[in-house]
């Protein structure tokens, strides 16, 4: 039987493809951490009342300050991030 291609999805590393049945063998597509980071840029908020797309914005919680400057503000490896997700920042120059 010809192997399958690997979805672009599983090779960017936004899902990871997992046998869930072993008698036949079935597999799932699950979200992996990068993927489920994604989930904001993903998803579309609709204002309930009126039905309108929702235009969402990241403020600062003690601020106020929206957070979109890409001058003012960069996203970085949390304190808790793993060695991979620091070396990922590191790649892209934002350690």
């Amino acid at each position: 039987m010809p192997r399958r291609p690997i979805s672009p999805l599983v090779a960017d590393g936004l899902l990871e493809r997992r046998p869930y049945r072993t008698r036949t063998v079935r597999h799932e597509y699950v979200l992996t951490e990068r993927g489920r980071s994604l989930r904001p840029v993903i998803v579309a908020l609709v204002d309930f009342t009126t039905g309108q797309e929702a235009q969402p914005g990241v403020v600062g919680a003690r601020t106020g300050e929206r957070l979109d400057d890409s001058e003012a503000y960069v996203f970085t490896a949390g304190p808790t991030a793993s060695a991979v997700m620091r070396g990922r920042y590191e790649e892209w120059g934002r350690a």
